[in-house]
């Protein structure tokens, strides 16, 4: 039986076989084959096989080359059947066996060949397609045309990084194009479409200033030192294309961690401690504090207490390696209200390092320091032979008004705490052993300590007058002393008259004691007497 080859422009009238032609099939000549399939084994002389007319552009022996983003529906040839047998047993039916391509009927015996699935190359890049035909005789006698399509790649994948983030690290102070670490997209196009290049850019969109990629691999290098204090994690952002037209692209981050080097001196920030004085041994005073800008062991200190350099004293302190002082002893401000002492810090790296500075620590006052009177003493001073050189508790008066302008004694004490601590204040607490009241012949200025002549002086006033005088500080708690002092009124009892004589000596004239106002007195009479006399001799005259 010949081979038929249909009439090129019934093959061409069809409008869709046509586009199918022109738009999807690869430009090169074609080559429109009758495909001659032998007959299966004949069971009755009578009884023939259908012949299939497969008509598709070939191309490489029996494969047909497809775009993958041909669309579905797609015309990719023609199938024509034809039996010899006449009668029902001539009525041939035809089947795809394939997935992706299938026939529609388009009259008796005539088949469209066309694209029912989408094709992706990178999951099936060839497709065997298998047509099985059968007639209606007895038995039925079937025919089977095979052909395969290969699948042309198109960019239709993105390169796609093996990561959406890489975490890269690298040591500070590092050496120009220092390797960082490598990224990889994958493409699972072919040829151009599947050839790769990287970008990188920083947070603000820009090409980083310090490193840079090689477009072909993907390699990221750093182009300058970088300090963790000032850098410790740089964010960069890299993107793939590949070459296909037009280009896909895909986008990853990468996060670079800067690692420490023991590059910083740790530096100590605490200056000033106080503690207050007499506290129990060991005390805490305070925690010195300094910064070291590395991290890890390299920013973890170590305090110590520098001593015996220059043959200096070993201080009263000890400083822990946290960096806790403590007072050793209990410490006397008075002795001594202000020590320096010199601590170092040292970090924990490899290579560690350290610096040293002086802290000063201030003892605070407590009130810890009774009052010291100076006068009057309770105890008189005697000389060699035993005799009392000074009484050193009395004093004696010859006036009895009150007076501002004179000071009976003063009282001088000093305390040698500080502040309140140390700030004195006087009372009379009692005379001859009465409670002071509005009729005691004393006062004394609460500050100053001056005690003065509060009223006249009476002729019951004891000519001895005991003042119990309380010194006190304004600590809180107060600490008191108290002494004694005897005050010998110096006056004639016997010439004092109740009420007091005069005016003139309340408001601040000359005041004269008892002796001297009698001898006013008799001044004043004689006075008279002399007068009286003139004016008796100028009347006789």
């Amino acid at each position: 039986m010949a081979f038929q080859i249909p009439d090129p422009s019934s093959l061409l009238s069809l409008s869709i076989f046509q586009t199918s032609l022109t738009k999807i099939l690869m430009p090169i000549s074609l080559l429109i084959l009758t495909l001659w399939l032998s007959p299966l084994p004949q069971c009755q002389a009578e009884n023939t096989p259908p012949v299939l007319n497969l008509k598709i552009a070939l191309i490489k022996g029996t494969r047909l080359q497809v775009t993958e983003d041909t669309p579905i529906q797609s015309l990719l040839g023609l199938l024509e059947v034809e039996d010899l047998d006449k009668g029902p047993e001539g009525k041939v039916l035809c089947r795809s066996e394939s997935n992706y391509v299938g026939l529609a009927e388009k009259g008796p015996n005539f088949y469209m060949v066309q694209l029912e699935n989408h094709l992706d190359r990178e999951i099936s890049p060839l497709v065997d397609v298998v047509f099985l035909c059968t007639d209606n005789g007895a038995p039925p006698l079937s025919q089977k045309a095979v052909f395969s399509i290969e699948v042309i790649d198109v960019n239709d994948n993105k390169p796609r990084f093996t990561q959406e983030m890489y975490v890269f690290s690298m040591v500070e102070n590092n050496d120009l194009d220092t390797f960082v670490g490598m990224v990889k997209a994958i493409d699972a196009d072919m040829g151009e479409n599947a050839e790769v290049s990287y970008f990188l850019e920083d947070e603000n969109g820009k090409t980083p200033m310090n490193f840079k990629i090689d477009e072909k691999t993907g390699s990221i290098m750093c182009t300058a030192s970088i300090d963790r204090e000032s850098t410790p994690e740089i964010i960069l952002y890299v993107y793939s294309e590949d070459h296909g037209i037009p280009p896909l692209h895909d986008e990853a981050t990468i996060k670079i961690e800067i690692i420490d080097t023991n590059d910083n001196i740790p530096v100590i920030i605490s200056k000033n401690f106080s503690i207050e004085e007499e506290l129990n041994p060991m005390s805490f005073i305070g925690t010195i504090k300094a910064v070291d800008k590395d991290t890890g062991p390299n920013g973890e200190i170590v305090y110590s207490l520098v001593f015996g350099e220059n043959g200096q004293p070993i201080p009263p302190f000890i400083v822990d390696s946290d960096g806790d002082i403590y007072a050793a002893v209990p410490l006397d401000r008075e002795r001594r209200d202000e020590y320096t002492i010199q601590v170092s810090a040292t970090d924990s790296g490899p290579q560690p390092l350290s610096t040293k500075a002086n802290i000063t620590i201030f003892v605070l006052d407590v009130n810890d320091n009774r009052p010291t009177i100076l006068f009057p003493k309770d105890i008189d001073d005697f000389d060699d032979l035993g005799m009392a050189v000074n009484d050193s508790n009395s004093v004696i008066i010859d006036w009895y008004s009150p007076d501002k302008s004179k000071v009976v004694s003063k009282v001088y004490a000093v305390d040698e705490d500080i502040k309140e601590n140390g700030r004195i204040f006087y009372s009379i607490e009692s005379i001859n052993s009465q409670p002071i009241n509005d009729d005691s012949l004393f006062d004394i200025n609460k500050d100053t300590g001056q005690i003065f002549i509060r009223r006249f002086v009476k002729s019951s006033d004891d000519p001895v007058q005991v003042l119990s005088i309380l010194v006190y500080d304004g600590g809180v708690p107060s600490l008191n002393v108290t002494v004694s002092l005897n005050v010998t009124l110096d006056v004639d009892f016997s010439a004092l008259t109740s009420p007091p004589p005069t005016t003139s000596t309340q408001t601040g004239m000359s005041q004269k004691g008892p002796r001297d106002s009698a001898s006013t007195v008799t001044f004043g009479f004689l006075s008279l007497l002399c007068s009286s006399f003139i004016f008796m001799i100028y009347f006789v005259i």
